[in-house]
């Protein structure tokens, strides 16, 4: 069959695998020369071949032109292709430094030192203790602040509150009449930053009432009862006798009838009057006492012992403790009691 007519039914692939198994024939009686005249036919069929092959090449489609392709790869030129089909290879374009987008992090600055804290101050009460401070120098960078507190039982400081980088005083209330607390202030700013504690601010709450026992008699103490009411203090008189059971007599302190049989317990102290006594009080007084030395005479400061007799009286609180409450007394100045 002529290798046209192979084209035309068969295609490309298959003329061009007829083509090769002509150009192998080719060969071979090329090789053997003219020894043998079968070969020499072949030879003469194959060169029959080649010219048809000339005469009618293949389309370009069936071998594609990978040349642009491989030129792509190249660091100077770079392959377009064509809206028609096939490949145009144009120059590399070169790339300007300006116009390549580099990648930067961003460094977040450093936070602010933090100044030093203020050292509060402390004023009480028997519901509350307010603590009061300055601000601080330079508030920059301090985000909030923070008080402290350690009472009876804790074995370092509790965080309390955390307040405005303004504030400057703060209410306790959660402290006990009678008992001694301290309290410190930090302060904290960015990234979990924090300043030392600063001092510590010390206070006892006083106890709702104080009683103050200016005289009276060996049978009935004249007291007066200082009471922290709604908020403030107050003060009442009361006169009483001890408790006793014979003649009806309660011994409580802080707590007087009113006309009418009413009985008032706005300043009661729940505590009792169990005895009246005059006892020994000694207590020491500043002096001047002068000797010599060298033959030089010298003075020093010393204390004297005196003493006097004064009412005292004895009471028994609520959850049955006894106290005693000494008569108040025109002491000297500068008089201390003694050991």
């Amino acid at each position: 069959m002529p290798i046209a007519d192979i084209f035309r039914r068969h295609g490309h692939a298959a003329a061009l695998s007829g083509t090769l198994l002509v150009l192998a024939v080719w060969a071979a009686a090329a090789a053997a020369g003219a020894r043998d005249p079968a070969l020499a036919r072949a030879s003469s069929a194959s060169t029959a071949a080649s010219g048809v092959l000339a005469a009618n090449p293949a389309p370009r489609a069936a071998m594609p032109d990978r040349t642009p392709i491989l030129r792509a790869w190249s660091p100077a030129a770079v392959a377009v292709p064509l809206r028609r089909g096939g490949w145009a290879v144009t120059p590399r374009p070169a790339v300007r430094p300006a116009l390549i987008r580099r990648k930067t992090s961003v460094v977040e600055p450093e936070p602010a030192a933090l100044p030093p804290p203020p050292v509060p101050a402390a004023d009480a009460d028997p519901a509350r203790a307010r603590l009061r401070w300055a601000a601080p120098a330079a508030r920059a960078g301090v985000r909030e602040v923070r008080v402290w507190r350690q009472g009876p039982g804790d074995a370092a400081p509790v965080l309390q509150a955390t307040l405005a980088p303004t504030a400057t005083s703060w209410d306790d209330s959660g402290v006990r009449p009678g008992l001694s607390y301290a309290w410190r202030i930090q302060l904290a700013g960015a990234s979990n930053t924090a300043s030392a504690l600063s001092n510590p601010a010390e206070a006892t709450i006083p106890l709702e009432y104080a009683i103050l026992f200016p005289g009276g008699s060996d049978e009935m103490a004249h007291f007066v009862v200082r009471k922290f009411i709604k908020g403030e203090w107050r003060e009442a008189p009361f006169d009483v006798r001890p408790r006793d059971e014979e003649t009806g007599t309660t011994g409580e302190i802080g707590v007087s009838e009113r006309p009418g049989g009413a009985v008032s317990r706005e300043f009661d102290t729940r505590c009792i009057l169990v005895g009246l006594s005059r006892e020994i009080f000694r207590f020491t007084v500043p002096a001047t006492e002068s000797f010599f030395e060298d033959g030089v005479r010298k003075t020093r400061q010393v204390r004297r012992l005196r003493e006097v007799r004064r009412r005292q009286a004895r009471t028994r609180d609520h959850d049955g403790r006894f106290h005693t409450i000494w008569e108040d007394l025109r002491l000297p100045a500068g008089a201390e009691p003694a050991e």
